[in-house]
């Protein structure tokens, strides 16, 4: 408290004046429902032989319980994924998928490292993957439904290993400005009313008739000229619920067109329709 005491001398902070806090720098970017946003960039690496994908499938800010299916779903898909798009399909070295929460709002993010495919192949491998896994969700037994429940409550059940791992999650509540301390005894609680008819429900919302996609293609030399006349040819695929496909160059493009649905002065503006 001492050492406290002098720093704020030292810079002369007043303790006693309130503070205003400023929105926080975190400012969540909504992907507009059933469109499929494009952002590229080059490496500035002309050595580099690979391009990479990290592809954000978004859902909107959810409840407590609706925050678990989303997790439920990366626990149900993640080993297909990699054994699809990885093993079957050889795209890349590196194939993962995971959850992710920016500013509160969920999404599930796929991001395929490749050497041998453009980020837009893979982009649209990675479409295909979520189209046709709809049929293994709406397969899953009641069995399945309930093991992939009871191994993330016992992930959540466990104890920080140490005070290091207490600290960084509780941090995180900060730095996120959340402060849910008790998120995990919630979840827990949430995860126990989950039901599998829910499950389904969610996933046929989220990730077959509102999809929101973000593609960010980060592209080698050798992959760019190829990616271009991907992006130009591919068209929008029947089932797979896509208004539009806009490619933005830069984050002004991206503000833009996240905000009104059109990209000005951009010459490259897609629009297909099945």
């Amino acid at each position: 408290m001492e050492i406290v005491e002098e720093a704020n001398k030292i810079l002369e902070i007043d303790i006693n004046k309130e503070i205003i806090r400023k929105e926080s720098f975190k400012r969540p970017v909504v992907i507009k429902k059933n469109y499929n946003y494009i952002f590229r960039s080059k490496s500035i690496n002309p050595e580099e032989k690979s391009s990479s994908l990290i592809s954000i499938y978004q859902a909107d800010i959810l409840n407590t319980k609706d925050n678990q299916y989303i997790r439920l779903l990366m626990d149900f898909l993640k080993e297909k994924f990699y054994h699809q798009l990885r093993t079957k399909e050889g795209l890349g070295y590196i194939v993962i998928l995971k959850a992710i929460e920016t500013s509160k709002y969920c999404s599930l993010e796929n991001i395929i490292q490749s050497n041998s495919k453009t980020p837009e192949y893979c982009a649209s491998r990675v479409r295909n993957f979520y189209k046709e896994s709809f049929q293994k969700v709406k397969d899953i037994t009641d069995e399945e439904f309930k093991l992939l429940v009871d191994t993330r409550l016992s992930l959540l059940d466990q104890k920080d290993d140490n005070l290091s791992t207490e600290f960084l999650r509780n941090w995180k509540e900060i730095e996120d400005d959340t402060y849910r301390f008790d998120f995990i005894e919630k979840y827990i609680e949430a995860l126990k009313k989950c039901n599998k008819e829910e499950f389904i429900q969610f996933y046929e919302k989220y990730f077959v008739k509102e999809l929101a996609i973000l593609d960010c293609e980060h592209l080698c030399e050798e992959h760019y000229e190829q990616n271009e006349k991907e992006i130009k040819e591919t068209k929008i695929l029947e089932g797979e619920n896509i208004i539009k496909r806009v490619i933005c160059d830069t984050p002004e493009d991206f503000k833009a067109c996240n905000q009104l649905g059109v990209i000005h002065n951009n010459p490259v503006f897609m629009k297909y329709n099945n």
